[in-house]
């Protein structure tokens, strides 16, 4: 091969040795990608000497699609739109402290943007109302600065078009709003206000939020993944109304309520509606009410993991067939309702939990519950109650628990339970008896128990 045709074959791959003699140009593909650049400067050109637009609506309406806009320091008092037709655009300010957009608190958003794959970055945006409301798809709002002294949301992504936003690393004071299919929350700081995202797929990762929640809604039946958030202050921390909800490794302090999870179903028949979601490796702590409440209609979801401390009320099921497993409840329960962990509905299986120094251990009122190897240590009140609700409960199963060194009743079959089989137990040093039968064809095997009698002492 001649070095010639070898230099031209080379640089069709973008490559060049030295000592042959062709060297390509850019294509004009390859200069097409290079963004075009303006810069906004009230006070002239910028450091570099070139022509600065004095305004940043006024660089906007000059972009063409794809236009990267400098905005240098300064204090701009103007509201941005972003109009259709100005795709790709960059807006990205020179220094966020001190590039400062600061919009009168009367009217419309401070940025509105009307076209796809907008970039907003860098920036303080300080406005009585909407900072940056996203009307397109695609958006990336990053590293902004938002002071909102309103009820309105901060950010906001809404209209009928809204998709696919990235939200990152922003630090808002009020509400972040963002509705659209697969968005993306996160590293975002939010103080005195919630940070609400409702779209299929939909990701809240890493974000701190203080004196507020965190909120997912998908009424489009799509999972929604909340992971390794921090939330402070809040009335309830964490809420989500997804189908296969994914809420795991965050952590919560200082709520009303922890966590509110709810699986959502197609129809009555859905049973595929919670069995690959997870509520796992979470952490909740000093709420006044619940730590974490679960409703699951649909049976297989996994419930694993999760820490709970000094709580009004631990760990609570209600619904079908959840998976309750290697939790631990400590310290919790407020009053003669006050659990560590409560089994409502049915088919739940509560397997391996701890629960330590709490008003009550494990309360079941559901049918075909079980209860396997979970450990009770220290209540206040009974380590583990089956409640028959006169006659209404049966076919719960006890098997290999142990329930040890709590104020009254280790393990308590009370007002007619049916059928429960009681396997391989252990309840021992508790303060009233270890053991107590008022229930209905109670089947009992292979157990460890000291004190045995009469569950009357409770009622």
């Amino acid at each position: 091969m001649s070095r010639s045709r070898l230099a031209s074959s080379l640089a069709l791959l973008g490559l060049r040795i030295p000592g042959l003699a062709l060297v390509a140009a850019p294509s004009p593909a390859a200069a097409a990608l290079v963004p075009a650049t303006i810069c906004v400067n009230p006070a002239g050109g910028s450091p570099s000497g070139e022509f600065c637009h004095p305004t940043i609506q006024a660089a906007v309406n000059a972009a063409r699609p794809g236009t990267l806009i400098r905005v240098m320091p300064a204090v701009y008092h103007e509201r941005v739109v972003v109009a259709a037709r100005k795709d790709g655009i960059q807006m990205v300010g020179d220094d966020r402290a001190t590039t400062i957009l600061d919009v009168p608190p009367a009217g419309e958003a401070a940025i509105t943007v009307l076209s796809n794959d907008v970039q907003i970055r860098s920036l303080t945006i300080q406005h009585f109302g909407i900072a940056v409301s996203l009307q397109a798809r695609r958006g990336i709002v990053q590293e902004l600065t938002v002071l909102n002294g309103s009820a309105s949301p901060g950010i906001a992504a809404t209209g009928p078009d809204s998709a696919g936003h990235q939200v990152l690393s922003n630090d808002v004071q009020g509400d972040l709003a963002l509705f659209g299919a697969d968005t993306v929350a996160r590293g975002n700081h939010v103080t005195a206000g919630n940070l609400l995202v409702n779209g299929a797929r939909g990701q809240v990762l890493e974000n701190l939020v203080e004196r507020g929640g965190i909120s997912v809604f998908n009424f489009e039946l799509e999972p929604e993944v909340v992971r390794g958030n921090q939330v402070r202050g809040a009335d309830t921390g964490i809420q989500a109304f997804v189908r296969n909800p994914v809420v795991e490794n965050n952590e919560v302090r200082s709520a009303q309520t922890g966590l509110s999870i709810v699986c959502l179903i197609r129809a009555d028949d859905d049973l595929d509606a919670c069995r690959s979601g997870s509520i796992s490796g979470n952490t909740v702590a000093f709420t006044v009410q619940h730590g974490i409440v679960i409703s699951a209609p649909a049976p297989g979801l996994p419930v694993r993991r999760n820490r709970v401390m000094r709580t009004g009320r631990g760990l609570s099921v209600s619904g079908v067939g959840a998976l309750v497993e290697d939790n631990r409840v400590s310290e919790s329960g407020f009053g003669f309702q006050g659990r560590g962990y409560e089994a409502f509905g049915s088919a739940h299986a509560l397997r391996r939990n701890v629960a330590s120094r709490c008003t009550a251990g494990f309360f079941v009122n559901g049918n075909a519950v079980q209860l396997e190897q979970n450990q009770v240590l220290g209540s206040f009140g009974n380590g583990i109650m089956v409640e028959g609700s006169d006659g209404a409960i049966a076919d719960v199963v006890l098997d290999g628990n142990s329930s040890l060194g709590n104020n009254a009743v280790g393990i308590a079959i009370l007002h007619g339970a049916r059928d429960t089989t009681v396997t391989g137990n252990t309840a021992t040093s508790n303060g009233l008896l270890d053991f107590c039968d008022d229930g209905v064809g109670t089947m009992l095997s292979s157990n460890v128990f000291g004190t045995v009698g009469s569950c009357g002492l409770l009622r």
